[in-house]
């Protein structure tokens, strides 16, 4: 029989498992979990990039890329978008398992080796674009046309054409022709895009994405322009308005930070001649003059690689970085009599969705280098950004709001967060100012009305929550989802796991203004620890922080000793330890203490605790040091005498006026030590007469301790007749069951 510990409430939102996440009681899973692997590489020389952040973007999960760049991370339901970033490269992502991050400096070379791969598929496809049996006839007649009279707009090629659209109402999709290996016809499929999604994946495929930020404006309204010209003319192929190769403009997945700032920073902004949108065509390099009769003199003696109409890529850089001249300077200088022009008849706002941690409750830290602050009591590398609380402690998830469009977002845009059973909201801020909304208790769904943000504004709700109960009998994290349900005429979503109904311009997340974190919450109690149990071993070491085994379920404990994982035994109620397999010396520690012979004792069989030095209070670890190296089957931790609590059973709630923070105990802070002396790093080598000492050093950031497959297993304690529960309920030298992942 196995009894679930009765832990602290552990946060899991930054990093999770590999293992499929069920619904908490009465939830409804949108789609299963996948765990999914990829790698993360140099843009341009493809070589692999080790320690980069992978994050499921919408989510707090992380994974960290190996030494070949390959990582691992479990996506939920709901959310298929990866990100990731690492120093010296600009930020990136993609929905596919590459993600290919741009160098955030490239060199001249590199950049001309990459354009001009471009324009040798351009040039080659633009020979042969009128035998394209895709084409429309009036794309046909277009393309001909602006061949013999490259300085003329559409309408005075072929003032008779048919215009779908007004000729300066940008549309708002795109029907893009993703080619498959044929490239010769339109049996590839066809994605039907938001425009501004589109540009976001045309500019870092077309354009540089170290270039200057003027230069990648410049090339996003070309690119926005270009698109929806197509669109007003009916489309450039018989099923699509483009295709995703440089036939017309190369389009992927891909994401990347920087051109995504540019194209935001241009919304809506097309080049405009006469009242009209033009054809914005633009090569790598135009040579002096352009096609279009443009004095180039920063081209000046360098030879054309491309068609030398319009735009010339190579060119905005140049203008921005060596005369730091604005996107809207190039514009009017690339197409003669045009500007730029705002295509949006009402500019919307695009909300962006970020979530923030916090602790609210003070936490006292027994290894903060080695745990992250007490992040990780499990003191594992790859799991940082992960908060362990007590059940009964509360914790901050901030909802940032951030408003990329043309537009204020309407004022009362409704942000809803749903709770599951085992966690309850104490307090809502907005803005720094409490919210007089309705809280409701565990598993309610908070609803705050949001005021107006400004383009270019963020606005802040400050959630409060508290765990409540045990989430183990669920035997998987549990959810807490925040959505934006409705934002005036632009957005309407009623429920988190649903399609919206309704969406004019938000682009967040694919369009799915949602995000997710995830939480163990633990009842507040003890500790089980069996080695016959293999997960129960996650995060045991050596004294030399060297990772420990169970094999046939005996941990293996070296003679020097092994260091349990963070603990919280109640020493003032579990005053018995008893040890099967080996006998020797049980060492325990508090959060402002190290290890040492003051805080000991022999423990051969059992020993009795109750009277000794230093055991008060909250153990937070525990050291065992055998006569000699050997196995041990069990240690446990009892009370006296007397029933000890249901397993699982969380304390209940003090009664508190849901408008009301309620303040529970705060520990105190760790006591002040000496400059130089480290109270988190000894792990002394004592005998038992308590001399002798060997410091090891706290485990470093990044360093990998033991790991396992980690489950709940809380079910069982519920089977254990009375007598029964209470021997095995206390059992302590814990391990934290989690559910992590690297």
């Amino acid at each position: 029989m196995r009894v679930t510990p009765l832990l602290a409430l552990t946060l899991v939102a930054c990093t999770e498992p590999p293992i499929a996440h069920g619904p908490a009681p009465g939830e409804k899973a949108s789609r299963a979990d996948a765990v999914r692997t990829g790698q993360v590489v140099d843009a341009i020389s493809r070589a692999p990039i080790a320690g980069a952040e992978v994050q499921v973007a919408g989510t707090l999960r992380r994974a960290t890329t190996d030494e070949d760049g390959r990582f691992e991370i479990l996506v939920p339901g709901g959310f298929g978008r990866l990100e990731a970033a690492s120093p010296g490269y600009l930020a990136g992502s993609a929905t596919t398992d590459t993600l290919a991050l741009w160098p955030a400096e490239t060199t001249e070379a590199d950049a001309h080796a990459v354009l001009d791969q471009r324009e040798l598929g351009r040039m080659a496809r633009d020979a042969d674009d009128l035998d394209d049996p895709d084409l429309t006839p009036l794309a046909r007649e277009l393309i001909e046309a602006r061949r013999r009279a490259p300085g003329l707009t559409d309408a005075q090629l072929l003032p008779r054409r048919p215009v779908l659209k007004g000729a300066l109402e940008l549309p708002a999709t795109v029907r893009v022709y993703r080619r498959g290996a044929e490239n010769d016809s339109c049996r590839g499929r066809v994605d039907v895009i938001p425009l501004e999604e589109y540009v976001r994946g045309v500019v870092p495929h077309e354009w540089i994405p170290s270039w200057h930020l003027e230069s990648l404006k410049a090339g996003a309204v070309a690119a926005r322009t270009y698109a929806a010209n197509w669109v007003l003319n009916g489309g450039k192929y018989d099923c699509a308005d483009v295709d995703d190769t440089a036939r017309s403009q190369v389009y992927a997945d891909d994401r990347n930070a920087r051109a995504d700032d540019a194209v935001r920073a241009t919304a809506c902004e097309v080049v405009v001649r006469d009242g009209a949108m033009i054809n914005a065509e633009y090569s790598a390099e135009n040579s002096d003059p352009t096609e279009f009769g443009v004095s180039e003199p920063l081209c000046s003696g360098r030879a054309r690689n491309g068609h030398g109409r319009g735009m010339c890529q190579w060119g905005t850089q140049r203008w921005a970085d060596q005369r730091g001249q604005t996107y809207r300077w190039m514009v009017e200088h690339y197409y003669p009599g045009g500007g730029v022009g705002n295509g949006c008849a009402d500019p919307r706002p695009d909300v962006q969705l970020r979530q923030r941690l916090a602790r609210v409750d003070a936490e006292a830290c027994i290894d903060p280098q080695a745990s992250y602050d007490c992040a990780d009591f499990v003191r594992q590398g790859w799991s940082v950004d992960i908060f362990d609380l007590y059940a009964g402690r509360r914790f901050e998830l901030a909802i940032e709001l951030t408003n990329s469009g043309g537009a204020a977002s309407p004022d009362g845009t409704l942000l809803k967060l749903a709770l599951p059973a085992s966690l309850s909201a104490t307090g809502v801020q907005v803005g720094g100012q409490a919210a007089g909304v309705a809280l409701g208790g565990a598993g309610a769904t908070v609803e705050v009305p949001v005021p107006a943000i400004q383009p270019g504004g963020m606005a802040r709700v400050a959630f409060t929550l508290r765990g409540e109960g045990s989430s183990l009998p669920v035997g998987a994290p549990v959810p807490v989802r925040t959505w934006i349900a409705r934002m005036g005429a632009f957005y309407d979503k009623p429920d988190w796991g649903g399609a919206a109904r309704a969406n004019d311009g938000q682009t967040f997340n694919g369009g799915d203004l949602k995000v997710l974190a995830e939480f163990d919450v633990y009842a507040r109690d003890a500790w089980t620890f069996d080695a016959a149990d293999p997960t129960l071993v996650e995060g045991w070491e050596g004294v030399d922080r060297g990772a420990l085994r169970a094999p046939g379920g005996v941990l293996q404990v070296p003679a020097g000793g092994a260091v349990s994982p963070f603990t919280h035994i109640d020493a003032d109620r579990l005053t018995r330890v008893e040890a099967d397999g080996l006998a020797g010396r049980l060492y325990w520690r508090h959060a402002d203490e190290g290890f040492d012979a003051q805080r000991s004792v022999r423990v051969d069989g059992e020993a009795d605790l109750a009277g000794l030095p230093g055991w008060r209070g909250e153990i937070q670890q525990v050291r065992f040091e055998p006569d000699a190296a050997g196995g041990l089957d069990r240690l446990a931790f009892r009370p006296a005498a007397g029933p000890g609590p249901e397993p699982d059973a969380a304390p209940p709630p003090p009664p508190r006026d849901a408008s009301v923070e309620t303040d529970p105990p705060t520990p105190p802070p760790p006591t002040r030590r000496d400059a130089g002396e480290d109270p988190h790093d000894p792990l002394p080598d004592l005998d038992d007469a308590g001399t002798g000492a060997t410091p090891v050093p706290p485990l470093p950031p990044g360093a990998r301790g033991v790991r396992g497959e980690t489950t709940s297993g809380c079910q069982a304690g519920g089977q254990a007749p009375g007598g029964a529960l209470f021997g095995v309920l206390l059992l302590a030298l814990p391990l934290l069951r989690r559910r992590r992942r690297a």
